[in-house]
């Protein structure tokens, strides 16, 4: 990721993104949605959702930088003008497979989901992964969606066809959310108890 050996230890120096930014930003507000999707979990909730409350936090707080929504990364407080360099993006995920170990060793799912989050980020950022790390309809990476690979029409007309498309038979995807009814809830409360690692060290 960001060492190819000795002769080479900045394999993403210099690099371009993989994906248009038109692609990143599309998948950013998926995230947003994935957000909205995945609230801060309720005491007596599996593991599972968790982890998925802190991938979708993760997704959004790295995408949040390569947007140039926010200034400085996540976890590094790397400044960048404008849109950060890959390999500037690729710094946060180096820290983010250090803070993943300790997540899992320390049993904090949440915090665990959010760095795994970021390092999956950078793969599909970097064109290693051709998987986003969230879906449009809101999925994170690991959950199950039938409807994940099938052609979705609905960016053509502006609006979620709902039933009248393969991909949105079941679920609505980002589509359904114009510009002003977008669920905000998907940044609101619980970002910070997520940097932390939660109320009850989850």
């Amino acid at each position: 990721m960001w060492n190819a050996g000795p002769a080479w230890p900045q394999v993403t120096k210099g690099a371009e993104h993989a994906r248009p930014p038109a692609e990143i930003e599309e998948v950013y507000f998926w995230a947003v949605l994935a957000r909205d999707r995945h609230p801060w979990p309720g005491d007596a909730a599996p593991a599972g959702a968790w982890l998925a409350c802190g991938w979708a936090y993760g997704v959004v707080q790295l995408l949040n930088w390569v947007c140039g929504v926010t200034g400085v990364g996540p976890l590094t407080g790397v400044r960048a003008t404008g849109r950060p360099a890959l390999y500037q993006v690729s710094l946060d995920a180096r820290g983010a497979m250090t803070g993943a170990r300790q997540a899992r060793e320390a049993g904090q799912p949440v915090v665990a989901g959010r760095m795994e989050a970021m390092m999956e980020t950078f793969l599909w950022l970097a064109g290693w992964n051709p998987l986003p790390p969230v879906d449009r309809h809101g999925h994170v990476a690991f959950e199950d969606c039938p409807e994940r690979d099938a052609a979705c029409g609905c960016g053509a007309v502006g609006r979620c066809l709902g039933g009248e498309c393969l991909a949105c038979v079941r679920i609505a995807c980002a589509e359904a959310f114009g510009a002003e009814g977008f669920p905000l809830s998907a940044l609101g409360p619980g970002a910070d108890n997520l940097i932390q690692g939660g109320p009850s060290g989850q």
